[in-house]
């Protein structure tokens, strides 16, 4: 709650953060990933992850780990190979939490490593044309490259027994494709070598599967089996192909010394087809039973304002559906009620959402109404029942609560709108009916809801004090600074001082990324939406701050485990 201190205007809330800089790298990074990490710029993605990792390593960690939980893949194996380059210890040391992406993450290192070479070949080139005026011819150079690394890959068999490879799907045919997977696993052959972080990396993915595998294969009757079975790659993809891991996971499984009498062929072919037959066959097929033999997990109940008020505005609705919903509001309602919950609010609803596509309107329609319904049904007297219309004049809606839900969310969803609305009238309704009801100071409002899909500048009405002024400009970014000490001093008026309520504009349709604005001006601004945004809305009293959002979406004890080593 905000208050005018004596004859003082509190001070100006603070100038909207650009860009979504929070003035916390962790923070930026986090709304960068929630406003949807795979459409970020990669090199925007690794700047913002540098500089959070500098400032808060393990919190850095858990958000690269939230994005493949997330399936925003493209921005998860940007991070983990930012990770592995800079801090590759700790990235194999909490493998666990990513394992099923290990295979692919090995893959996409040795791609990135011949792209490193690629750009390297080509800027040699250049130099060498410059210090040369006959550019010697590289035909006989490449095709000796060819013949190296075909040799290289038919030798897989007998290299290297951490990671070898059969060499399987590479046939010695001059297709490119073909060639390409040939260098790949050459590649990858010398990186196991040489590059300890690599091979570190590649041993700590092998013996996660091969101790897996094994404890599933070890595992008795009726005991929980692991997916590590289906996380194992197919000999056959371009994966294994690439890093050859399924040989190095099969040669730990079976491991060489138990085969002494055979030829390294025949031990390469022998585990190879035990793999397949002795662990794949064996795991895959009870696996599949135990997904269908699981008891189906019971049904996701609604548990938020849109999800249940959907039941009350679509036609097809059984009537049974729709009694069960009405439970369902109701246990929210009383559930909130007795935390305390949104007890003095009152909703500014904008079901026009006029900035909206076509798509995306119904939606955001629902939630507007739903949450402006809820907040009536918490407020407690004089506000019950009670949403202001998002207008220009004063335009207090009441909702009878004898009415059934359907035509209470009808009643929301019809109720006319403007292009902005008045903060000013609205204040001015709250103080004259809290002196009308001889309001304690209690029971008065102490938050503003402003539920819309624009941001506060486009949405509210410019005060009349800047419409009098010759120059003014009613797209200039500045309304709500003149209007909150001008709203401060109406309350001290009336006798309420002490109780001017808060601001909180949920602008719906927002990017997540842009900023929240907590001020001591008493505006505070959400941007976009999301269900763990409401949950959050809902267990913190409507105030809710970026650093809230970002912990609870690790919050999950698997997150626990994660450390930090380099």
């Amino acid at each position: 709650m905000s208050a005018a201190d004596g004859n003082e205007s509190p001070p100006p809330p603070a100038a909207p953060l650009k860009g979504g800089a929070f003035g916390d790298p962790c923070l930026d990074l986090f709304f960068l990933i929630d406003d949807g990490g795979d459409t970020a710029p990669a090199q925007h993605l690794i700047d913002l992850l540098a500089a959070a990792w500098e400032s808060d390593a393990l919190t850095t960690l858990k958000l690269v780990c939230t994005l493949g939980k997330r399936n925003d893949m493209e921005a998860f194996y940007t991070a983990a190979l930012w990770v592995h380059q800079n801090h590759p210890r700790t990235l194999a040391a909490n493998l666990p939490a990513f394992a099923d992406l290990g295979p692919e993450l090995l893959y996409r290192i040795v791609r990135a490593e011949a792209g490193v070479r690629r750009k390297r070949a080509r800027e040699d080139d250049v130099g060498a044309g410059a210090m040369n005026t006959k550019v010697p011819r590289r035909t006989t150079e490449g095709d000796d490259d060819d013949d190296k690394a075909q040799a290289a890959a038919a030798s897989c068999t007998t290299t290297e027994a951490a990671c070898t490879g059969s060499g399987s799907g590479t046939d010695g045919s001059s297709s490119s494709k073909a060639l390409k997977a040939v260098r790949l696993a050459k590649l990858a052959l010398d990186m196991y070598r040489d590059d300890d972080n690599y091979r570190f990396l590649f041993n700590t993915v092998r013996d996660f599967f091969v101790q897996n595998l094994r404890s599933d294969l070890n595992s008795s009757s009726g005991q929980q089996l692991s997916n590590v079975a289906k996380w194992c790659p197919s000999p056959d993809s371009a994966f294994d192909q690439t890093t050859l891991l399924s040989d190095a996971i099969a040669r730990g499984l079976f491991p060489r010394e138990s085969y002494a009498n055979l030829t390294e062929e025949n031990y390469i072919f022998l585990v190879h087809r035990r793999l397949r037959q002795d662990v794949f066959v064996q795991l895959l097929k009870p696996l599949a039973q135990q997904d269908l033999q699981s008891p189906n997990k019971p049904e996701i109940q609604p548990e938020l304002p849109p999800d249940i008020a959907r039941f009350f505005t679509n036609s097809t609705t059984s009537p049974g559906s729709r009694d069960r919903a009405v439970e369902q509001w109701t246990a929210l309602v009383d559930a909130l009620r007795a935390n305390g919950s949104l007890r003095n609010c009152l909703a500014v609803c904008d079901v026009r959402m006029f900035h909206s596509g076509d798509g995306e309107r119904p939606k955001l329609q629902n939630i507007c109404a739903s949450l402006g319904l809820l907040i009536s049904e918490l407020s407690v007297h004089p506000w019950t029942n009670y949403v202001h219309a998002f207008r220009k004049g004063r335009c207090p809606r009441y909702i009878a609560p004898q009415q059934s839900y359907e035509n209470k969310m009808e009643f929301l969803l019809n109720m006319r709108c403007d292009d902005n609305f008045s903060l000013r009238n609205v204040c001015r309704w709250i103080y004259k009916r809290a002196r009308d009801n001889t309001t304690q100071p209690k029971d008065m409002v102490r938050t503003i809801f402003v539920l819309t899909d624009k941001g506060f500048d486009d949405a509210l009405v410019p005060p009349v004090e800047l419409k009098i002024i010759e120059d003014f400009d009613p797209k200039a970014p500045r309304p709500w600074r003149e209007e909150y000490p001008i709203i401060c001093d109406r309350f001290k008026k009336f006798g309420f001082e002490s109780l001017v309520p808060q601001i909180v504009l949920w602008n719906l349709r927002g990017p997540r990324s842009a900023c929240f604005t907590s001020t001591k001006g008493g505006i505070m601004t959400l941007s976009g939406y999301s269900d763990q945004l409401m949950r959050l809305f809902l267990e913190n009293d409507g105030i809710v701050h970026p650093e809230d959002e970002m912990s609870a979406a690790f919050a999950d004890k698997e997150y626990h485990k994660l450390h930090i080593i380099d």
